[in-house]
C-alpha cells in the first residue's frame, strides 16, 4: 500500500501582507563589577581580571518584532507599545544603575550573556499579555 501523498500548502493569496521585521533600539548606561557567588577569589581573578573592579558600559539593545502588516493601519505593531515595553523592561530598570544592585544579578554575574537573558525575560513578561510578539 502506497503512503498518502503529502500536499504542499496552498500559496498565499496575492493580498496577503509579507512578513516584515521592525527593530527598535535603546541604549542604557550602567555600572557593574564582575563577581560570582560560586567562584573562589583566585578563580574569580583568573576569570574576570580587572572586570572585578567597578566599571561602566553603554549597552545598546536591538529589539526586533516580526509579523505581517495590519491591513487597516499599515503597521506591524504600535510603536508606542514597543517603546513602553522597552522603557519598563530595560530603560527604567537599568539606565544609570549599578547592575550589582539589580535583583536579577544578586546571585549571578552581570556578564553580557546574563544581561541579554535578563532583557529577554523582562520583555517577555511585559509583552506576554499582548497578542503581538
Amino acid at each position: 500500500m502506497d503512503p498518502e501523498p503529502v500536499l504542499a500548502p496552498a500559496p498565499a493569496p496575492a493580498t496577503a501582507a509579507p512578513l516584515i521585521t521592525v527593530t527598535h533600539s535603546v541604549s542604557v548606561s550602567a555600572t557593574h563589577s564582575l563577581r560570582s557567588t560560586v567562584l573562589n577569589p583566585v578563580a574569580a581573578g583568573k576569570t574576570y581580571g580587572v572586570g572585578q573592579q567597578l566599571h561602566a558600559h553603554l549597552y545598546t539593545f536591538h529589539i526586533a518584532v516580526s509579523g505581517a502588516l495590519h491591513p487597516a493601519t499599515g503597521q506591524l505593531v504600535l510603536t508606542e507599545l514597543v517603546e513602553d515595553a522597552v522603557g519598563m523592561a530595560l530603560f527604567d530598570v537599568l539606565n544609570h544603575k549599578n547592575l550589582d544592585d539589580v535583583s536579577w544579578f544578586l546571585k549571578r554575574p552581570s556578564t553580557l550573556p546574563n544581561l541579554a537573558l535578563f532583557a529577554w525575560r523582562n520583555l517577555g513578561v511585559i509583552l506576554r499579555v499582548h497578542p503581538v510578539r
